[in-house]
């Protein structure tokens, strides 16, 4: 028996970063090579987001969405307008020190 088994068929260049959302019930991850962000969800509705260029990172917000670093910028994952959508953002946007 095996301990592994194949959850999607995604054929992703370099898959890393697993990040698992139970808010929303998605098993994310990104493709670097393929500049994709990609999502799992057990039953149906997998997500394939193209990316502007190669992604480094995601990450979750305790609520709110989904944020995805790469080569030249970050962006949000958003649910509207369908199908989802990256919001790209040039430079991150860090607060000042006080």
């Amino acid at each position: 028996m095996s301990l592994v088994s194949c959850v999607q068929s995604a054929a992703a260049l370099t898959a890393e970063s697993p990040l698992r959302d139970s808010a929303r019930g998605v098993l994310w991850w990104i493709d670097i090579q393929g500049h994709r962000l990609l999502g799992h969800r057990p039953g149906g509705g997998d997500l394939r987001l193209m990316l502007p260029s190669k992604p480094g990172s995601c990450a979750l917000q305790p609520t709110g969405p989904l944020w995805s670093g790469w080569k030249t910028g970050c962006g949000r994952w958003t649910r509207t307008p369908a199908p989802p959508s990256i919001s790209a953002r040039s430079r991150p946007t860090i607060p000042a020190s006080g």
